[in-house]
């Protein structure tokens, strides 16, 4: 392995985790993905003796070249195309030409991106806990160091993608399992996945630079999700490169899904205005309101009509006409519109309805800000319970409750939580958030027979076992 040589954390890893590389996932043109075995670390870092899979993802080499040179081949043929066409499609082969241009922007930002191990924790955080209103699970796999351009490690998922069970479905080839079944399966993983997507068109996952920040999975479709054998829970894989996104965006985007006929006129002229205030565009408004006016008035002959058109291809024509009349349409919002397109197809293949039914939902459920955790601490133990929360949470976040009842709430407990990392050789700069130091100490107390199983158990659950045991 090339990357070795040129990254001291691959080497390590080659060195001393990796066991055998156990078979080829996938891949394409720019990466090639492995299932592997590896050592086991502890919470320490110290290998033990027990080993687990992972998945390892490896950059084809040259894979920048590669990018340009096809990028530069298919502009050749396209400027080709538009000289033999003339005036009369000059147009639609510089759209061709951008869009071109555009993709190739896409993907080396995603060869290159180096924000993507801390945007990926937040995201992950972000579905701790998460369950859809069907009952399924949304989950997030961990990423692990070594994690660069070239080599990034993650959690193997258990299960099936979701193109498998629709391919499953239509052939329906597996006599002990119907088709009906794999149809059933497939439509409840899709409305799970889609309800967590449209969730993060209005709740921000974090904040930068003082302002909310949102991330989207930047390319959605069947073959990036898993579901995982007991079908209860969904995992969303081959994130990436992040959509990051402003509440102006957002507001654009719920605005143009959630669309009324109605309400045509007045979206046509939020999109216009948001597209000519961008930074990019702000050369664009050389005769001041005249320019929005004149695009407004342009897109809406074509457009006339569109009643019966869906709303997509209402989005696709609006951007038609902007990139007619040169108005620049930024790379995350051609990435939105193209995850849009493939959100539709899933819904539809899998019979799990409407994107804008989806949407409407999370503003209605989502708009207000969630109650902060430590909030919510405050408000249970002035009721007098002390971490009586599992009752109310899904078990991930009740253990991200707990723990922050005793690490601000109790100073003997923080004590006692500093002394157990002593004795495991951590410090508090090592545990890198809650649920993984709440991993620790619930162990730690489970063993000492204080607290969080008992508490942690509703009325329901007494009488199930303890499986930890």
């Amino acid at each position: 392995m090339k990357a070795a040589e040129r990254y001291p954390d691959v080497r390590r890893f080659v060195d001393e985790d990796l066991v055998t590389v156990d078979e080829e996932l996938g891949g394409g043109a720019l990466a090639t993905v492995f299932a592997v075995t590896v050592r086991k670390r502890d919470a320490s870092g110290v290998i033990t003796g027990a080993t687990e899979k992972k998945v390892l993802k490896v950059r084809v080499p040259n894979a920048e070249m590669k990018v340009e040179e096809i990028a530069k081949e298919a502009l050749v043929v396209i400027q080709d195309l538009k000289m033999k066409a003339g005036a009369a499609g000059s147009k639609e082969y510089d759209i061709a030409k951008r869009m071109i241009r555009d993709i190739k922007e896409w993907v080396l930002s995603d060869i290159n991106d180096t924000d993507f191990f801390e945007l990926d924790a937040e995201y992950r955080k972000a579905h701790i806990g998460y369950t859809a209103r069907n009952g399924i699970q949304v989950r997030v796999p961990s990423s692990y160091r070594p994690y660069n351009k070239d080599v990034k490690l993650e959690e193997f998922a258990e299960g099936v993608t979701l193109n498998k069970l629709l391919k499953q479905k239509l052939e329906n080839r597996q006599p002990n399992l119907p088709g009906a079944a794999f149809g059933e399966a497939l439509r409840l993983a899709t409305e799970a996945l889609i309800e967590d997507y449209a969730r993060h068109l209005v709740q921000p996952v974090m904040q930068k630079n003082g302002e909310d920040l949102y991330l989207l999975h930047s390319d959605v479709h069947f073959g990036n999700a898993i579901l995982s054998p007991d079908q209860k829970t969904v995992y969303s894989i081959d994130r990436n490169y992040y959509l990051q996104m402003d509440k102006k965006d957002v507001d654009l985007v719920i605005r143009l899904i959630t669309m009324e006929d109605k309400d045509g006129a007045a979206v046509l002229k939020e999109t216009v205005d948001y597209f000519l205030n961008l930074d990019e565009n702000k050369s664009a408004l050389s005769i001041g309101g005249l320019r929005s006016l004149e695009l407004m008035r342009r897109i809406g002959q074509k457009t006339e009509g569109s009643q019966d058109k869906d709303k997509l291809s209402i989005i696709m024509a609006i951007f038609r006409e902007l990139e007619a009349a040169n108005i620049k349409i930024p790379i995350r919002m051609r990435i939105m519109v193209k995850n849009l397109i493939s959100i539709d197809d899933m819904l539809r293949l899998s019979g799990a309805g409407k994107f804008s039914d989806y949407v409407k939902f999370a503003v209605n459920k989502y708009s207000a800000a969630p109650m902060p955790v430590s909030e919510r601490v405050k408000q249970v133990t002035a009721q007098g319970g002390q971490a009586k929360t599992a009752s109310m949470l899904e078990q991930d976040e009740a253990r991200a409750v707990i723990f922050e009842t005793m690490k601000d709430a109790y100073a003997p407990l923080k004590e006692k939580i500093t002394e157990f990392l002593g004795r495991a050789g951590l410090n508090s700069a090592e545990v890198r958030d809650a649920a993984q130091l709440m991993e620790f100490v619930s162990g730690y107390y489970e063993r000492m027979g204080l607290i969080y199983k008992n508490e942690r158990m509703g009325p329901e659950d007494k009488d199930q076992p303890d499986k930890n045991k």
